[in-house]
């Protein structure tokens, strides 16, 4: 394990991450715990609650998806710029958008810096965090399926171009 991620260089990414939300070292694991794990436990609750309606979560996590699935060089502004351009796409306050995106991608509300979270945790995992969040969701019955997925993807293309 520590060849692979737990290892003296990964810390010293992720310590200045952290550091200005800690009140002792000891809170580093715990705070840090998301970045080395991968599918997250929270209800889909977690997701409701942050101020968007319940039927465009799909729609959100899916235009997300499929924006960060585009070929592009993975780094925190990248993914800044992603969340920010398609907040903005579909009408919704940043901050209410990125709050999605904390719970989806740290299981927390409030947690490390988000965009360079992502950078860290890399496209890959990203994705899959996506798609562990679609379903939760789907288990929740908020899903797109079917010819309601069909008649998304459309739009999608409509407004954002062919997905990645």
């Amino acid at each position: 394990m520590k060849v692979w991620l737990l290892n003296d260089d990964t810390w010293l990414k992720v310590i200045p991450l952290a550091q200005q939300r800690l009140e002792t070292y000891s809170d580093l694991v715990p705070k840090a715990a998301f970045l080395f794990a991968d599918q997250l436990v929270y209800p889909a609750s977690a997701l409701v609650e942050c101020g968007v309606e319940q039927e465009k979560l799909p729609e959100l996590f899916r235009i997300v998806q499929w924006e960060m699935e585009k070929p592009g060089q993975w780094t925190k502004d990248r993914v800044h710029d992603i969340l920010n351009a398609v907040a903005e796409k579909e009408g919704i306050k940043t901050k209410t958008f990125l709050g999605l995106f904390f719970v989806a991608m740290t299981g927390e509300k409030v947690s490390l810096p988000l965009f360079d979270s992502l950078e860290f945790l890399g496209r890959d995992l990203t994705l899959r965090r996506i798609q562990y969040a679609l379903e939760t969701l789907e288990q929740n019955g908020i899903a797109l399926s079917g010819k309601r997925l069909k008649a998304f993807e459309k739009e999608y293309a409509k407004q954002y171009g062919r997905a990645g």
